[in-house]
């Protein structure tokens, strides 16, 4: 199913998913089989991973050429100042259990700003996307965030903290996942930072709350939540920040943030 983009770098993002999309759907479909390489603890990095990134750089540095990339694989190259923020496979550890929940995200930063995102599902052939004034997206439809504002109706979506984190983030991050766990419906533990985003954008978590996370995990789907009428802001209400890497948030819909936020301080 084709998507009509309503701009051309929403446009060129979506044929860098679906370049992507093939390789990785393949070898999802032989995971057993795959070549891995451990790149630190807990992190499980794929040859399809590598392709993948391959694949997306291509595709959007042939169109726009002066935009620099931040990439969870390659790092970072060319400006800065705007530049594409990529993670080729958000759900690493998912895909290689042989769990269908993983997904592409690509952003656009310009200036201080994310102005564009896009997160594709090759799985369930879902694409969220916004841009900066034009709305929030999935397919063909335009999405909004829930509408309920009590933290008790609420389903949230929540990570553990890695043990690499250190002592205290662990500490914290435990004391709020179990908070939330006690003064709401469910805490849902998925496994993709960005699927968590594009959900709340979609009106089917109300909440997503983490300790920290890299500015590729979370930089396409913090926009499409903005643009779905939520929020995203740190514990204590200040600005939250995607490209400063490993700090914590809550995103949300606007009605109930505030509830949330006062479960997990």
């Amino acid at each position: 199913m084709a998507l009509h983009m309503p701009d051309p770098f929403l446009t060129v993002m979506y044929q860098a998913a679906l370049a992507a999309e093939p390789a990785l759907l393949r070898d999802f479909g032989e995971v057993d089989k795959l070549q891995i390489s451990i790149k630190g603890p807990g992190d499980f990095v794929s040859r399809a991973d590598r392709k993948a990134e391959s694949d997306i750089q291509e595709v959007l540095q042939s169109t726009f050429p002066g935009i620099g990339f931040l990439m969870e694989e390659s790092g970072k190259s060319g400006s800065q100042d705007t530049c594409w923020v990529v993670d080729p496979l958000d759900g690493t550890l998912n895909f290689l259990h042989a769990i269908p929940h993983w997904c592409i995200s690509i952003a656009l930063k310009q200036g201080k700003e994310i102005t564009h995102g896009l997160i594709h599902d090759p799985i369930r052939n879902e694409t969220f996307f916004a841009a900066k004034g034009v709305g929030a997206y999935l397919n063909r439809l335009r999405i909004r965030c829930s509408a309920r504002k009590n933290a008790g109706e609420s389903v949230v979506a929540a990570a553990w903290q890695r043990p690499s984190s250190g002592e205290k983030a662990v500490s914290e991050s435990k004391r709020r996942v179990e908070q939330l766990q006690q003064k709401t419906t469910a805490v849902r533990i998925t496994g993709s930072a960005a699927l968590n985003f594009a959900y709340v954008a979609a009106g089917r978590f109300e909440g997503y709350y983490q300790q920290g996370l890299d500015p590729w995990d979370c930089a396409a789907g913090m926009i499409i939540v903005q643009e779905a009428g939520g929020m995203t802001s740190r514990p204590d209400a200040g600005e939250f920040d995607p490209m400063v890497a490993q700090k914590p948030f809550l995103t949300s819909n606007s009605a109930v943030h505030d509830a949330l936020l006062q479960v997990i301080r």
